[in-house]
């Protein structure tokens, strides 16, 4: 029994003991890499201040001369709906800078934007397009370049720096100015626990075009640019214009109520469209002419809310009549259009998109912000007729004169630069006349023997 106790005993201890030990770890937890924290600030808006300096130097001897350092003050603004750069350059110091300003917006459809001023004075967003005409998407040009870093793309360094990987230096150059420069960046961390700086250098061998003869320039730049929050001040919002032209505004107003499209050459008047507010009457042959003529045209609504095209045409030499088109004879207004774009925006148009030409009585020019798009007033007449396109030229306006001949007259001359590749300059001159009363010079009488 005492050793049967005894065993019982020994086993209680064991256990009882075992219960008791008690094990413990110690670790130790380092602290959080503050540059995680500020990297992810980074992919919010922000804008870069401070300089770029800029150098070309060229291989060869013979383009030594054109070797050149200039420095660029800079302000690079990146936030999530658009992007605004500007770069002050002087070679100098005492030169007055030369200013280069770049505004993208994000638009609905992800591409790039650039505002402009309508004809009617409301704001509006085009497509940026490149030197082959394609249209740019924001992302991967306009947009943040931290964007998509993680912390395992950062290599900490001494005294608060942070390389960047090798390939951030061609990203940053291209979102930052558009070239395709590679080269090497850092980011500081700041006592508050923010990426305060980004410095680098990126470059690139370019080839350069004199004379027909290609060389080879090398082009460095080396940057320094303090990051801080961007505001929303710093993406300016274009705003509608605010030019008062009392004159050319009573005339503008009466547009609606009809008015006579004429073409000019040398200030006389070549061929017209009447526009009633509700009928086209074009006339090629014989503009004015109280009673019809071969080729006129007549455009009356249809029961469809588009208009209805008839022409004043033979079909055996002797009789003359109103005949309707036929697209199956001839290719022409085979897909019928509204009458708001038979007269295109002329009766949309603002006065304040102008301001009076200097030195010049009775005669205005339009605002850089409307300039390029102001032939939107052309009425859409001639390329529903299909006869003569004007859509390359109305979006494409490099120049506008606009002269008040009397409170019913208005002449412009009209100058556009488009193409791509091939680049075509042209000018032409047209009266917006009879203002408010595009009363036809006749009333056709279409083939039924009713009036149109």
């Amino acid at each position: 029994m005492k050793k049967k106790l005894a065993l019982v005993a020994g086993v209680s201890v064991l256990a009882l003991t075992g219960c008791a030990i008690e094990t413990t770890t110690s670790t130790s937890v380092e602290p959080p890499d503050p540059a995680i924290e500020a990297l992810e600030a980074l992919k919010g808006d922000l804008k870069l201040t401070g300089t770029a300096t800029w150098t070309r130097e060229y291989p060869n001897p013979c383009y030594s001369l054109n070797n050149n350092t200039y420095i660029n003050d800079d302000e690079i603004v990146f936030v999530s709906e658009g992007y605004h750069a500007i770069h002050e350059r002087r070679i100098l110091e005492e030169e007055d800078p030369v200013v280069d300003e770049e505004t993208a917006y994000l638009m609905d459809n992800g591409l790039a934007g650039t505002p402009y001023v309508t004809i009617a004075n409301e704001v509006a967003l085009e497509s940026i397009k490149d030197g082959a005409g394609e249209t740019i998407p924001f992302a991967g040009r306009y947009d943040n370049p931290f964007l998509n870093l993680t912390i395992n793309d950062l290599t900490k360094g001494e005294d608060g720096t942070y390389a960047l990987p090798a390939d951030f230096g061609l990203l940053f150059a291209h979102r930052a100015y558009g070239e395709n420069l590679a080269g090497t960046a850092t980011l500081t961390l700041g006592e508050d626990g923010s990426f305060v700086t980004l410095k680098g250098s990126v470059a690139a061998t370019e080839d350069f075009m004199s004379t027909g003869v290609y060389t080879t320039v090398n082009v460095t730049v080396d940057f320094e640019y303090t990051i801080v929050a961007a505001s929303d001040q710093d993406l300016p919002t274009p705003q509608p214009l605010e030019n008062a032209n009392a004159e050319l505004e009573a005339i503008l107003a009466k547009a609606k109520d009809g008015f006579v499209f004429s073409n000019l050459i040398d200030g006389e008047v070549v061929q017209s469209t009447y526009f009633d507010g509700e009928h086209a009457l074009y006339q090629m042959l014989a503009p004015g002419a109280p009673m019809e003529m071969m080729m006129d045209m007549y455009l009356t609504p249809n029961a469809e809310g588009t208009m209805d095209l008839y022409w004043y045409m033979t079909l055996d030499e002797e009789t003359f009549e109103w005949l309707p088109n036929d697209p199956a004879t001839f290719e022409m207004y085979y897909e019928k259009v509204t009458y708001a774009e038979l007269i295109g925006g002329f009766a949309d148009l603002s006065a304040s998109v102008f301001v009076k030409a200097e030195g010049q009585e009775n005669v205005y020019v339009p605002e850089d912000a409307a300039l390029k798009h102001i032939g939107e007033i052309i009425p859409g007449i001639y390329d529903a007729l299909n006869l003569t396109s004007y859509d390359d030229f109305r979006l494409s306006s490099t120049a506008m004169t606009l002269t008040v001949v009397d409170d019913t007259t208005i002449d412009i001359h009209i100058e556009s630069t488009y193409g791509t590749e091939a680049v075509s300059t042209v000018t032409a001159d047209f009266r917006f006349h009879s203002i408010g009363d595009g009363t036809l010079p006749y009333t056709p009488v279409i083939e039924t023997g009713t009036e149109a």
